[in-house]
């Protein structure tokens, strides 16, 4: 606002044909109001620049983030305040990231803690990492996004029980029936303390005579059998030997 105090009032002069004081009085109190009014303005004109900022003028800088009626440009308020850096975490609630989220997102609804129970150990553990380590026998393996297996270092196949000299009943001297089914490839025959192949002929003498005849076998170990290529005479002794599954 213009400097008003530099613009000269009229005045009644000592000199003039008035009694200039009284006269004078009215103009005197209009004029200091006037210095008031134009103090007040100064100082809001003061306010209003130091307001504008570097943007121009105090209006492009409200026109940043309100409308012409006054409410909130939803844009600016989206640029500035809806990205986590703007956010402060407080007791109540923390910034996440997307792959937080994501993570969330897994989660089945009504989910509860997770919480695995040894028995033969008398253990439970209802937190923290459950680690899966490798030991001598045992070997962990990852199959697929949820499958777990252990590999043995010795197999459970191999665990078995050796049967040494037993006897197999037969009704025809050719056809005999073990005590029990075995593993395969485990079954071995003996006539007269000679061990027959299945894959080849063997000669076999006989208890009584001693004379010699060619004998092989084939085997049935899932059913416990086996069947001679022929049949044995009086006196010959059969004996096998065979293994049994452990587990």
């Amino acid at each position: 606002m213009p400097n008003i105090s530099l613009i000269p009032v009229p005045l009644f002069n000592p000199l003039d044909p008035y009694f200039y004081t009284y006269d004078n009085a009215p103009l005197v109190a209009l004029e200091t109001q006037i210095s008031l009014v134009n103090n007040a303005v100064d100082n809001q004109n003061v306010i209003l620049s130091d307001s504008i900022g570097t943007a121009g003028t105090l209006a492009n800088r409200l026109n940043q983030s309100l409308n012409p009626d006054g409410s909130l440009i939803t844009a600016a308020v989206n640029a500035t305040l809806h990205t986590m850096d703007d956010h402060t975490d407080t007791s109540n609630f923390v910034r996440m990231e997307l792959s937080e989220r994501d993570k969330l997102a897994l989660i089945a609804d009504q989910a509860t803690n997770l919480s695995l129970t040894f028995h033969t150990a008398n253990v439970t553990i209802s937190s923290g990492t459950v680690e899966f380590v490798d030991t001598v026998g045992i070997a962990w393996q990852v199959t697929g996004p949820n499958q777990i297996r252990a590999n043995l270092g010795f197999p459970v196949g191999a665990a078995h029980v050796h049967m040494y000299d037993m006897s197999a009943t037969t009704s025809d001297d050719i056809n005999f029936v073990l005590p029990s089914a075995c593993m395969e490839g485990t079954l071995r025959v003996y006539i007269n303390g000679i061990r027959l192949s299945a894959s080849e002929s063997v000669y076999v003498p006989d208890a009584i005579t001693f004379n010699e005849s060619l004998f092989t076998f084939t085997p049935n170990e899932s059913a416990g059998t086996f069947a001679l290529s022929q049949a044995i005479s009086d006196g010959d002794v059969v004996r096998v030997d065979y293994d049994i599954a452990y587990i």
